[in-house]
Parts: C-alpha cells; sequence; structure tokens
C-alpha cells in the first residue's frame, strides 16, 4: 500500500512538472485602442523619415508638430504617409507647411505608417522640428483644430509648356485661398495662362473662372494670388502660349490656407430689367465698369405678366435669361417664343466682381 501511495505522488508530480503553461487566448481588442508616438524628434533636416509607428489597427492618424530651436524657418513640408509592402510609401494626407505649428489628419487602415519630413528650409540659427503621432479606432468628425495648416497641393511637375491642359484638385479647407506657384525651365515661353475656377456643389464641372494670370517669359519662380471662395474643388488650367519652346517644361503648385486670408469680392451690383417682349425679346442694364474676366452675372427672379392664355412651351420660351455683354452692359433675354408674348417681363440680376 505504501508503495502505490509513493508511485502515485511521483506520477502526480511528474504530471505537474511536464504540463504546459498556461496563458489566456487574445480574442481582439474589445474597446477601442490608440496609440501615441513621438514621431520626430527635434529634427534639423530634410528629408527625414521616422520609424513606421506601432500597429494596433487603427485607422485614424493625426499629427501634431510644432518648431522650436534657435532662429527661424523659411519653408517646411510635412506628410502622414503609409504603404502596403513597406517598401513603396505614398501620402495618405495633405502636405502641410505652416512654419510654427500644424495639425493634419489621415484616415483608413494601412499595414505601415510614417512620417516623412519633406523639406525643412531655415532663415537662420537652428531651428529643429518635433512631431507627435496619434493614432485610434474612432472616425472622428473632422473639425478645424484637426486640420490647422496651409497646404501644399503639387498640380503639374515637369508639363511640356507647349501643352495646353487642365487639373481639378480638392481643397481640404473649403477656401480657395491661397498662392499659385509657377516656374519654367527655361525663360523662352511667352504669352501662356494660368486661370482657376470653381465648380458648384450640383456638377464637377467648371462653373466659373476666378482670375487668370499670364505667365512672364522666364525662368524665375512666379506668385499669383488666388481669390477666396467658397468651395470644396478647383480646377487650373494652363494655355500654352505660342512662343514655347520645344523641351520647356511647366512646374505648378498650389498653396490653400486653412483660414481665409482676404476679401474676394469686389464689388457686387444688382438691378432690374423690364421689357415688353411683344416689341422685343431683349433689353439691358448699364453697370459700374467691372473686369468681364473676373465677374459673373446671377439672375435673381424674374416676373412675367399680361401672359394670357398660353401653353406650357409658350410660357417657357418666355422664361429669361441674363448675360454679362461687355463690363458695362448686362443683357435679359427670352427665347423664340412661340407665337405668344407676355405684356411685362421683369428681370431682377446681380453682378459680382472678384478680386
Amino acid at each position: 500500500m505504501r508503495n502505490r501511495l509513493i508511485v502515485a505522488h511521483i506520477a502526480l508530480c511528474a504530471a505537474v512538472l511536464l504540463a504546459a503553461p498556461l496563458s489566456a487566448q487574445f480574442i481582439g481588442y474589445t474597446t477601442p485602442q490608440t496609440v501615441q508616438r513621438t514621431a520626430l524628434d527635434a529634427v534639423t533636416t530634410a528629408p527625414t523619415n521616422s520609424a513606421n509607428m506601432p500597429n494596433i489597427g487603427q485607422n485614424v492618424h493625426k499629427l501634431s508638430y510644432s518648431t522650436g530651436g534657435t532662429g527661424t524657418v523659411r519653408d517646411l513640408n510635412i506628410v502622414i504617409q503609409a504603404s502596403i509592402d513597406n517598401v513603396s510609401f505614398f501620402d495618405i494626407s495633405e502636405n502641410a507647411t505652416n512654419t510654427f505649428s500644424g495639425n493634419i489628419t489621415a484616415t483608413d487602415y494601412y499595414p505601415f505608417v510614417r512620417i516623412r519630413l519633406t523639406r525643412f528650409e531655415t532663415n537662420s540659427g537652428t531651428p529643429t522640428l518635433t512631431a507627435t503621432y496619434v493614432g485610434s479606432s474612432v472616425t472622428p468628425v473632422i473639425q478645424g483644430t484637426l486640420a490647422i495648416s496651409s497646404y501644399l497641393k503639387e498640380i503639374w511637375t515637369g508639363l511640356p509648356s507647349n501643352t495646353t491642359t487642365v487639373q481639378s484638385v480638392n481643397i481640404p479647407a473649403g477656401n480657395t485661398s491661397g498662392t499659385l506657384y509657377a516656374k519654367f525651365s527655361d525663360a523662352a515661353c511667352a504669352s501662356a495662362t494660368l486661370s482657376i475656377g470653381v465648380s458648384g456643389p450640383f456638377s464637377s464641372a467648371l462653373d466659373f473662372t476666378m482670375a487668370t494670370f499670364t505667365l512672364v517669359a522666364q525662368s524665375a519662380a512666379q506668385a499669383f494670388t488666388v481669390p477666396l471662395f467658397s468651395s470644396q474643388r478647383v480646377t487650373i488650367t494652363y494655355t500654352a502660349g505660342g512662343a514655347c519652346v520645344a523641351g520647356t517644361t511647366l512646374s505648378v503648385s498650389y498653396y490653400t490656407y486653412n483660414r481665409p486670408v482676404q476679401s474676394a469680392v469686389k464689388s457686387i451690383q444688382s438691378g432690374t430689367i423690364t421689357f415688353d417682349a411683344s416689341v422685343t425679346i431683349s433689353a439691358i442694364a448699364t453697370i459700374t465698369s467691372v473686369a468681364t474676366a473676373k465677374a459673373k452675372v446671377e439672375l435673381n427672379g424674374f416676373t412675367l405678366n399680361g401672359c394670357g392664355v398660353m401653353t406650357a412651351d409658350q410660357l417657357a420660351s418666355n422664361f429669361p435669361m441674363v448675360v454679362l455683354t461687355n463690363s458695362t452692359t448686362v443683357t435679359a433675354s427670352i427665347g423664340n417664343v412661340l407665337a405668344a408674348h407676355c405684356s411685362s417681363t421683369s428681370v431682377r440680376f446681380t453682378v459680382i466682381e472678384f478680386t
């Protein structure tokens, strides 16, 4: 009996010693996780890439940065990048350019995320830049505090200067206020122009052109102030001149600002044009002179009187339109009326001129 107890005891001890260690099984995060990391710490040169940020499955990426040290920063460019294979990285946020501090945000999940300081140019001293990354798994409402910076849009790089082309880009801050920079690779390119316009909320097509700039035949960089207008998208058009030498290229960048920095509207004029469609199908109003390339006219409503009994088509043919005929004239007109006229047509209009 004693021997049996000893054998049982030895077997029990062996089973305990040889048993695999116990561990809890990971079944995934049950609450949203966040990660915070100093991505760049007092860096002084560019280009500089951070290490990859920790990956806990986050799909929201926020970057806050500020400059310090001694001296001042003339120009910088910082962006959040991602990669699928940890080899080829691409931008997933806007390019922030504020030289003191800024915040930028990107969304969606990526296996690899890093911060890239693309440009860091100084005026004096030894300025530094420090950037902090925060990742989370709850998609936020992107507010102004999460997007405080000016942004850089590279429109064209190395575009053949004898090629007319169009490019549309989104505007992060919802206003067009900013600066267009253009640079030819050679001075021999005259009579070329850059124009910028906006699209309305109901169509991606160009609504109207805000400004047209004539490029100087020079290889030095040229800067043009873009008027302020509320929009989510702009269309930039380059029209080649007649004297562009083959082989000359053009690079264009667009800096947009997160806060409006100028007034877009130079003047607003409103008026009414009234005419008898049984006598004439158009009439004009004289306005204070405007720059037609920077102005547009809007139809603000109309009133038809004395129309009598009409079919739907006849009534529709009496509906007016307005046109900015020249710098001092607005013309209101109706279509080719179908043997029926309204005796009194009053057309209300507004002319808006931009800076």
